[in-house]
């Protein structure tokens, strides 16, 4: 009577066996706190490196390849393939500590952290390939890249200041996150002021044309991201809403490079004569965007970043106090 039934052993075998396979795939967070924290902005850090050192690479195969020069299309794929998975990584990850909640001096540190690996990556790649960088390669990259970094902490803050959400790492205390308010505004307005005066000073009215397509695209992307951020790493059900404005402005980051370019190579007419077949190209590129969004995102995930309702957190952390200090609760 008590002997185990062979039958139920060797299901429960199986069971455990099935548990234990589960559990090698199951998602295990980093640590909160500083782990989670360090391991964002590195992790973000390496796919910005990656895709940095590859973009030098990819040109130097056309060239050694020797492609004859596509028509509209197929020119377009291949821009887009180069130009916009390094763009976006370069955006989510400035994005991503500008819409932290620390101090502007402390986000703008982590940011250049998180995209300096990417960028000199991208300058030793392209000395390695060209023997030797151009001339006004510095000031014209650096000009670019600025201008990209102010439109992206100037989508970030006003976020923060005209929302309740912010970006957070894994924490392990439920304090209240601090306001963005004037004074981060202020302190975002003497950096980019800093920043400009260098610029003027290097002479970066030359690279006015890259200046406002790389930095319109980084507007835009910068967009898609934090509306990606907000449906995709908050609690609960996923916002439809967040969701939609982030793909309509996917495709309309990438409508600026293909439209940039097609007004480039046929003029200005070319707007409306072709507008179908640059809004085609347009979806192949909010394509590449969406894929580089997911893949950071991914990151983020797995290192226990959320996105955090401040109104709705401050209102639990004075709801629980209030509670404590209930007579009736005590008893």
């Amino acid at each position: 009577m008590n002997a185990e039934n062979p039958e139920n052993a060797e299901n429960q075998t199986v069971e455990s066996i099935e548990r234990q396979r589960r559990s090698c795939f199951e998602y295990q967070p980093i640590e909160p706190d500083h782990q989670s924290l360090i391991a964002g902005i590195v992790g973000l850090a390496a796919i910005t490196l990656m895709l940095g050192i590859a973009v030098p690479v990819e040109i130097h195969l056309l060239n050694v390849l020797d492609i004859n020069r596509p028509i509209y299309p197929w020119m377009m794929v291949i821009v887009q393939s180069i130009l916009l998975p390094p763009l976006v990584g370069f955006t989510f990850a400035v994005l991503t500590p500008m819409f932290w909640y620390g101090s502007i001096i402390l986000r703008f540190a982590m940011a250049t952290a998180a995209v300096l690996p990417g960028c000199v990556g991208f300058g030793v790649a392209l000395s390695l390939v060209e023997n030797g960088l151009p001339h006004d390669f510095v000031p014209s990259f650096s000009a670019v890249m600025f201008t990209c970094l102010m439109a992206v902490a100037t989508v970030a803050l006003t976020t923060q200041l005209w929302s309740r959400w912010t970006l957070s790492h894994a924490r392990s205390d439920a304090t209240t996150l601090p306001q963005t308010g004037i004074r981060s505004m202020i302190e975002l307005t003497g950096i980019a002021a800093v920043g400009c005066a260098v610029l003027m000073s290097s002479g970066f009215l030359e690279y006015l044309e890259g200046i406002y397509l790389f930095g319109g695209i980084g507007f835009m992307a910068a967009i898609a991201i934090i509306c990606t951020q907000i449906a995709f790493l908050r609690k609960g059900s996923r916002s439809r809403t967040a969701t939609v404005t982030s793909l309509i402005f996917a495709f309309a980051a990438a409508f600026v490079l293909n439209s940039f370019f097609a007004v480039m190579e046929f003029g200005l007419d070319v707007l409306t004569v072709q507008l179908l077949w640059i809004s085609a190209t347009s979806l192949y590129g909010a394509l590449l965007i969406c894929a580089t969004m997911w893949i950071c995102l991914s990151w983020l995930r797995f290192c226990g970043w959320q996105c955090i309702d401040r109104k709705s957190m401050r209102q639990r952390i004075v709801g629980g106090g209030n509670k404590g200090n209930d007579p009736a609760d005590r008893n």
